[in-house]
């Protein structure tokens, strides 16, 4: 295994300060094989036994939105826990606590599947996947966010449809596919993205499919929000990477230089098209259809033009981290170039990608029974879904087991993140982030907090509450010294 120590930030001002995800979470409960009704108040409970494992900050913590002292937020939507991680300052860093909150829920659900097992004096089984979407195609959202400088009008850039920039993020988001798709099958097609492979909307908020939109509530961000979750972490490391290098080519002219090239400009955005599609022969084994080679294409070109040319443009050396992702996205194109030419076969992605990893191992199991089965049958919808479930099962006055499918313990073994590292982010925050400041100052004053936000805190003196900004993205610890002896100088 590889370990790579979280790095401290490599500013530039035109990479993104801070970044995070938010992984809206879908968990069944069966009684006897049985699907239980579900309401807001198992959620509720469930994101209370978090506290257990990571504590909540403040006196009196909302069971419903829990500010916590590893930095993150868990809170209730739509019925469910939603886990978001605290503001990262590098992908890495991103990534520990993406698995971090992950594992904080699983760790609660453990606790929680014996309590209702206990209750229903019955065997309860708890299925948590960590997946965008089902085989029914009912859709939840994983999304990527990233700072924006605030000189950086991307309101007009990004979300605007008819802009050649949105055009460029378009093709971007959707020719990436074959990079961060997780997979998904249904008994006529398999898909290289989950979230993809259903109608979507470019920029619209709700509880609706769309690729980003650019929201300025919490200081001016881009939201990614047609991610697939990826298990495997270099999956993961291109997902975030890939998306802050054309965020930092966005400001600045290199993106006319993308723009006006013949590819990008000939770029077919037809919904109808099959861009999504895996091309397969019999076999299973995947073929140089004319969709996939022209985003493996789009791809090369959008990386490598950054890779090559933004130093020039920003006058600002590249952070190491976002050039070594690159290279990483680079040679990823050219080992999918080589398996779909038959050059190679698909196990070379197994620790880099999540759709391939799954297709070889439902490939593997179609061919154990030639002329039985094939893709799309009942068998490997299952392993789809297998792929990404964590199943807890509890019997009364009985320890829990636990299963992970088979994405999961792929993972493992081709882990780069130090699981140190992970075990380090289920209760430290991150490392002169915005969320240290926030953390310390609470442990400093807990009688005193009234309310914490992403970008403040409010302190409550006497009768009357002062709100402290956190308007950096960098705290150093002199810095936290400084908010600290502001609020003991309040009265």
């Amino acid at each position: 295994m590889f370990r790579y120590y979280i790095m401290a930030g490599e500013f530039n001002d035109y990479f993104p300060n801070i970044t995070g995800s938010e992984e809206e979470t879908r968990i069944d409960f069966l009684l006897n094989n049985k699907l239980l009704n579900k309401t807001t108040r198992e959620s509720q409970k469930l994101n209370t036994l978090i506290n257990g494992f990571c504590p909540p900050l403040g006196k009196n913590p909302d069971n419903y939105d829990t500010y916590r002292v590893n930095g993150s937020r868990t809170y209730i939507d739509k019925g469910s826990v939603e886990l978001a991680t605290p503001e990262a300052l590098n992908p890495y860093q991103h990534l520990a606590y993406i698995k971090a909150n992950s594992g904080l829920l699983i760790s609660a659900l453990i606790k929680f599947t014996s309590i209702l097992s206990a209750s229903h004096h019955s065997q309860i089984t708890s299925l948590y996947h960590r997946r965008v979407i089902d085989q029914k195609e009912n859709t939840w959202g994983f999304h990527d966010n990233f700072s924006i400088h605030q000189d950086a009008n991307y309101d007009l850039l990004i979300n605007n449809q008819q802009m050649p920039m949105s055009r460029l993020w378009e093709i971007f988001l959707r020719s990436r596919n074959f990079i961060t798709g997780a997979m998904r099958i249904d008994p006529k097609t398999a898909y290289f993205s989950q979230k993809l492979s259903v109608p979507y909307d470019f920029n619209r908020y709700s509880y609706v499919n769309s690729l980003l939109r650019v929201d300025c509530a919490h200081g001016q961000r881009l939201e990614i929000r047609c991610n697939d979750i990826n298990l495997q972490d270099q999956a993961s490391l291109n997902r975030i990477g890939g998306t802050a290098l054309l965020l930092a080519a966005s400001q600045t002219p290199l993106t006319r230089k993308i723009l006006d090239k013949k590819l990008i400009n000939n770029f077919p955005l037809d919904e109808n098209s099959l861009w999504n599609e895996i091309s397969l022969n019999q076999d299973i084994e995947l073929i140089p259809s004319h969709t996939l080679m022209l985003n493996i294409d789009a791809q090369r070109l959008i990386i490598k033009t950054i890779l090559e040319n933004l130093e020039s443009y920003t006058n600002q050396p590249m952070p190491q981290v976002y050039r070594q992702i690159g290279e990483k996205i680079l040679q990823f194109c050219d080992d999918v170039e080589s398996v779909a030419l038959g050059n190679k076969d698909i196990d070379i992605l197994f620790d880099k990608s999540d759709w391939a990893t799954k297709l070889y191992v439902i490939r593997k199991s179609i061919r154990e029974k030639p002329g039985k089965r094939y893709l799309g049958d009942s068998i490997s919808m299952y392993q789809d879904m297998l792929y990404d479930q964590v199943s807890i099962s509890a019997q009364p006055n009985q320890e829990p087991t636990i299963a992970l499918g088979y994405g999961h313990k792929f993972a493992e073994k081709t882990a780069i993140i130090d699981p140190k590292l992970v075990a380090e982010a289920f209760t430290q925050p991150p490392a002169k982030s915005r969320a240290q400041a926030r953390v310390m100052i609470n442990k400093r004053f807990p009688d005193k907090i009234s309310k914490n936000s992403w970008e403040a805190v409010k302190v409550k003196i006497g009768s009357l509450e002062r709100e402290i900004k956190l308007s950096k993205y960098l705290y150093t610890q002199q810095d936290i010294d400084q908010l600290i002896d502001n609020i003991n100088s309040l009265r």
